[in-house]
């Protein structure tokens, strides 16, 4: 039943949605209050003023204008991610698909509200970058937990310039010289969108973290969200940033790992890890480094893969004095894992064959069990058991509430169809007191 579920979020979170605006952008993107209350309001009957293509040229530039004003600079010695650790955000993104068209929107946890769009622009139509909406890459969410009305939720993202075709249907050109990306950051409660940087490699992955006004990204890379300034650090091989730990940055390449300043300037070993014949998802909380290792997967007689990916979950304490691994749980299926509290959250491998519905067999690759490990007593408990879905990917947690990406297979006789259709995904909402399993929100990629 697994469909790949890990890739598929990382697809929803960060791929490419074509939206579209027919308004010029807000004032806040950079353009003047004189042009955009003249050139740029849509008009009663919901039409938008005819603009030269002098004008579409020079909103184009000044969008991807770098601006510090307004910058969203949170010092708090957090290191935020999109995913576990720090990842105190009370919304996920979503794609919303209308008319054939995909577009950016966050869906706030816990609420039956529909998802809204990253506009709030009356009279927007969202046509093309014009509109906040239109996103590129929507990479990372930082939400402070102790955010008032003056600092907000922020989304941090990256547009693709050589998308980037028309404006009001005028052509228009950006230049590409240091890279043919931009990095933005929108600020979900001013409506606020600023270029942090214009020019910006569209080779990185996502950044994985945030922390005290810098982006990290693998590789290694790093952005100052204030100035637009970029730094690399000097490291050969796959680099995956695993996070920030007594004002080091600590990073894995295969089995080793090393730490750098906060700039990545300073890189130095520190242990290459034993009997790990491979790192994936590293996350340094509290001072020990997590990861999966020893991928494996079933096949059936005739060689065949039988349910998903699985993988051992590891631990090392980075204060070490050896480089012993740790092994947490053996046949861990959820990618990425949650952390709240001192304990690690995820789902091992239990698969059940449920028969068939309809045309389609029905297989749970989890069974549907949370576990939970304390990084205190170094014991592992199940929260809860048989929740009537797969939990693929944990998207947050806290002591009541557990979001997660994955695949119903016990709605069959509850009014909720099995699907095993592979562009679409399931975000679930589990409600640990009362045992209230809830489809949060379902994605079409």
């Amino acid at each position: 039943m697994k469909k790949l579920l890990a890739a598929m979020i990382v697809f929803t979170f960060f791929t490419f949605c074509a939206a579209s605006c027919s308004h010029d952008h807000d004032p806040a993107d950079g353009t003047s209050d004189e042009s955009s209350t003249s050139d740029t309001a849509s008009n009663a009957s919901g039409e938008t003023p005819q603009i030269t293509a002098d004008d579409a040229q020079r909103i184009a530039e000044e969008i991807f204008t770098q601006s510090a004003d307004g910058a969203f600079i949170l010092d708090d010695g957090v290191a935020y991610s999109g995913f576990g650790v720090g990842a105190a955000s009370d919304f996920i993104l979503v794609n919303v698909r209308k008319n054939g068209t995909s577009y950016k929107a966050i869906k706030y946890i816990g609420t039956d509200d529909e998802p809204e769009l990253i506009c709030s622009v009356d009279g927007c139509t969202h046509s093309d970058i014009r509109c906040t909406a239109y996103v590129t890459n929507a990479v990372l969410l930082v939400s402070p937990t102790d955010t008032d009305d003056n600092v907000g939720d922020v989304i941090y993202y990256i547009v693709d310039k050589t998308k980037i075709k028309t404006v009001a249907g005028h052509d228009v050109s950006l230049p590409k010289s240091g890279g043919n990306g931009a990095l933005f950051e929108y600020n979900i409660k001013t409506g606020v969108r600023r270029c942090v940087t214009p020019s910006f490699p569209l080779t990185l992955e996502p950044p994985v973290m945030y922390c005290d006004g810098m982006l990290y990204f693998d590789e290694p890379y790093c952005v100052d969200v204030e100035t637009g300034e970029c730094m690399t650090g000097n490291i050969g091989g796959d680099v995956k940033t695993a996070g920030i730990y007594d004002g080091k940055v600590y990073l894995t390449v295969g089995n080793t790992l090393y730490c750098a300043d906060r700039d990545l300037s300073n890189v130095k070993e520190v242990a290459v890890l034993q009997g790990c014949d491979m790192i994936t998802s590293p996350t340094v909380y509290g001072g020990v480094l997590y990861f999966f290792t020893n991928c494996a997967q079933d096949t059936d007689e005739n060689g065949y893969a039988v349910g998903g990916l699985r993988y051992d979950l590891a631990a090392y304490a980075i204060n070490g004095t050896d480089a012993e691994v740790y092994i947490i749980a053996e046949n861990v299926v959820t990618t990425h894992i949650g952390f709240y509290d001192g304990g690690l959250y995820f789902a091992e491998y239990d698969y059940h064959d449920y028969g068939y519905y309809g045309a389609d067999k029905v297989t749970a690759d989890t069974g549907g069990t949370l576990y939970r490990y304390d990084t205190v007593t170094m014991q592992t408990a199940a929260v809860f058991g048989d929740c009537g879905a797969d939990i693929e990917d944990v998207i947050y947690v806290d002591g009541e509430t557990v979001v997660f990406g994955g695949t119903y297979y016990a709605g069959i006789n509850e009014g909720y169809a099995y699907s095993k259709d592979p562009d679409e995904m399931k975000f679930f909402r589990y409600d640990i007191f009362s045992g209230k399993l809830t489809i949060e929100y379902t994605v079409v990629i």
